[in-house]
């Protein structure tokens, strides 16, 4: 999800609950097509199946194993780090993500940290923020590191800084050593390289770092 809206996914309307991780990404019903919509000011674009990956599954299951009886999920929605399925018979589902292959524990903590506004409507799509926060760079960085952008030693640096920073801010600490080299390392991103998506990435990035320093400061 999206997560930068990496962090956010929606999911398959009237059909088995699957999660694909694909930046945010919207599904249809079987065989309509795949949309990723945009960021803000950007246009929508349609995805193949091949691009697609589920990286979750759930489904009650029929409601009769002999007879067709209307049910299954009529939608599904993503809101403070949980899964809200609306089933047509059998009520709601509340569910979770674990780490996987294709999803960190920083993502997913990052992911309940988005700020989408004091009001939910998942009719409306309004623009969505994250905090200054360690495990949200952290998240970038695997997703980063997942898409090989950037170097093992660099992301060894951030490791390191990171740390420190988390520790301090748990403390409620000032250090501007610590603040100035999260500003080094923020400027040394490269946001130009990659694809559009890994540009993001890395700008997403590099503001994080610069809040953590500006909290440090």
């Amino acid at each position: 999800m999206t997560v930068s809206t990496d962090f956010l996914i929606r999911f398959l309307r009237c059909a088995p609950l699957s999660l694909l991780l694909l930046g945010q990404a919207t599904v249809g019903m079987a065989q309509a097509p795949i949309i990723q919509p945009g960021a803000p000011g950007e246009s929508a674009r349609e995805l193949s199946a091949e691009e697609a990956v589920e990286i979750a599954y759930f489904d009650r299951g029929p409601i009769d194993a002999e007879d067709l009886i209307a049910g299954g999920f009529w939608s599904a929605y993503w809101y403070n780090g949980r899964i809200y399925g609306t089933e047509i018979v059998r009520g709601l589902d509340v569910l979770a993500l674990v780490p996987s292959e294709h999803l960190t524990e920083h993502e997913i903590a990052a992911a309940a940290l988005a700020d989408q506004g004091g009001v939910f409507n998942p009719q409306q799509q309004f623009p969505v923020s994250w905090p200054a926060e360690p495990v949200v760079a952290r998240a970038y960085i695997d997703q980063l590191e997942r898409g090989n952008a950037l170097s093992e030693s660099f992301v060894a640096d951030l490791t390191v800084a990171l740390d420190r920073s988390a520790s301090q801010l748990e403390d409620g600490a000032r250090d501007k050593d610590l603040a100035g080299e999260l500003e080094s390392l923020s400027a040394g991103l490269d946001e130009d390289s990659g694809d559009t998506i890994t540009g993001k990435r890395l700008t997403a990035l590099a503001e994080t770092l610069s809040g953590i320093a500006a909290r440090l400061r």
